[in-house]
Order: structure tokens, then sequence, then C-alpha cells
């Protein structure tokens, strides 16, 4: 938390492990320490870790973060854009109030409104032609489920993230 009551809180959620960019500058821990350092507002967190991304690059595979301050909160997930990508693909979701959310180490967005600019922010619609490209997913820009492109599950992750949940 900084001085501002800004908290940021993160789990691993693992990703492709194709998504590591070994060029990209900045991991996960990185991204919440330089962040704290600027941010004013749980949103703002997340435009500053979306510019920090943008400029440096991101190494991690994939990771979410819970992101708050006494007025709201959000859940913002992240994953790199491989071997020689630029910046990151990333979804946040603010948690509606008088609403929880749980989560460990396994993708919780699904479905998202991209239109919806006071509870969705993301990097853009470029995610999607990514994720196309890479034949993880196919359709309309509306049905596209992060979730399913960029963090699927296994066996051994639903296991393992039910105990931990």
């Amino acid at each position: 938390m900084n001085e501002n009551q800004v908290t940021i809180g993160e789990t691993t959620t693992g990703g492709r492990p194709e998504l590591a960019n070994p060029d990209g500058l900045i991991h996960y821990w990185h991204l919440m320490q330089l962040t704290l350092q600027r941010a004013e507002s749980a949103r703002h967190a997340i435009e500053v870790m979306g510019e920090l991304v943008a400029e440096y690059g991101y190494s991690s595979t994939g990771e979410s973060f819970a992101i708050g301050d006494p007025e709201e909160a959000w859940i913002m997930e992240m994953v790199g854009p491989g071997p020689g990508g630029e910046g990151a693909h990333w979804v946040a979701l603010r948690v509606p109030d008088g609403y929880v959310s749980a989560y460990a180490n396994l993708g919780r967005i699904g479905t998202f409104d991209w239109d919806d600019q006071d509870n969705c922010l993301h990097s853009g619609h470029d995610m999607v032609d990514f994720a196309r490209e890479n034949s993880w997913f196919e359709g309309k820009t509306d049905d596209f489920n992060w979730r399913e492109a960029f963090h699927p599950t296994t066996p051994q992750k639903l296991r393992y993230t039910a105990t931990r949940v």
C-alpha cells in the first residue's frame, strides 16, 4: 500500500509458457513496486501499469493483480507478448460495489464489455488478433474470452487452484 491507500496484490496465473518475453524489462514484482511509487488511485494504478509495460516490455507469462483504493477495487490480468514482442496484453475489470472477488493461481476474467470504460480497461483489440494469430481464439471480437485464450485450464491447474481457493 502506498501513501494514497492504493494497494496491489497478485497471484501468478502462469498463462501460456510461450508468452514469456526474455527481452521485457519489467517482471510483475517490479511492476507492482514502480506502480505504487506513482499511483494516486486504483484506476490510475491500472493506467500506470499499462504505460510501464508498453514502454519497457513485460517479461512474465501471466499474473492477476488485485488493485484497490478506498473507493473501488479492480482485478487486472496481464500476459506477456512472447519472445520479441512489445508491451503486454491486459484487461482490468472493476469489482462491483458490495461484492468481493477471490482467486488463486488461475485467470478469472472471461468475456467482458469492451466499451464499458467505467468498469473495464484493457490494452486494446490487438489482443484478439494476437490470440487469433496463435490459434487460441476463433470468432467475433465480442465473444473473445480472455481466460480461455491466455490462461487455458488443465486438470492439474484446476486441482491446485481449488485447494487454494
